[in-house]
């Protein structure tokens, strides 16, 4: 079969891939990245908890991280795989949410429904992700939290192994290029944003060396990539992180 780029097909086979590559039970550097993103996050949000959606939700790692604080989670995504990783997550840590099969140019979601509305991943799989993040405004009540992690197809340090191609990524996942100005930019074509905020982050080393192939760099794969976190988050803003990162983090209040 023909996978086309971004096509559910697509993802149901990339969402295999993941759990049969990184299962529930192994920590790795995906769980080093999900430490960075919440901890960009936290300081945002109230401890007291609130509403959140997650839009694309895929495996819902991030959803996960709210659950556990006593947020009300719903995770939306378009693949039935992603949804069952979601959900089989959650029961594993002993979380509830509440799950979607839908679209996020449609989002099945009264306006002003969620206190905070996220996304992980999600923005650069569209050529112009506008309708999107109007969706994800429409559904975000007055006051809210925008929050997005952006990965663009562009070099990263990261990546710069995969394949000893150009760090940008795979071809069968579309990712668009996308610069700390155009995300800007996207976000200023909006009314009703205050203190919106693009920051360049995700210096990693590159995910390669920590293969089944070099075993003893891929049985210290968490430990050794979440001491190097601690540098990295350091570079997190800077032109090396604008060069080298892996992602941006995108938030915004909502008037």
């Amino acid at each position: 079969m023909l996978f086309r780029p971004n096509a559910p097909a697509s993802w149901d086979t990339q969402w295999q891939l993941d759990m049969a590559t990184h299962g529930l039970e192994r920590r790795s550097l995906w769980d080093v990245l999900d430490d960075v993103k919440f901890g960009y996050l936290r300081p945002m949000i109230p401890g007291s908890g609130g509403s959140a959606l997650e839009v694309g939700c895929g495996s819902a790692r991030l959803l996960g991280r709210l659950a556990a604080l006593g947020w009300k989670t719903t995770g939306i995504d378009f693949t039935q795989s992603a949804l069952d990783l979601a959900q089989e997550r959650f029961e594993a840590d002993a979380l509830d949410s509440t799950w979607a099969r839908g679209d996020c140019y449609r989002l099945p979601f009264a306006d002003g429904s969620y206190d905070l509305v996220a996304s992980t991943g999600l923005l650069e799989h569209f050529e112009d992700p506008t309708p999107v993040v109007a969706e994800m405004l429409r559904v975000l009540r007055s006051g809210g939290l925008f929050y997005s992690d952006i990965v663009p197809r562009k070099f990263s340090l990261l990546r710069a192994l995969d394949g000893l191609g150009n760090g940008a990524g795979s071809d069968m996942i579309y990712e668009r290029a996308f610069s700390r100005r155009e995300i800007e930019g996207l976000l200023s074509g909006f009314k009703g944003l205050h203190g919106v905020r693009v920051t360049p982050a995700g210096v990693f080393l590159p995910r390669k060396l920590f293969s089944k192939r070099i075993s003893v760099l891929h049985r210290h794969e968490y430990g050794i990539n979440r001491a190097f976190a601690a540098l990295g988050s350091r570079l997190d803003g800077s032109w090396v992180a604008e060069l080298l990162g892996f992602y941006y983090f995108v938030s915004a209040g909502k008037v």
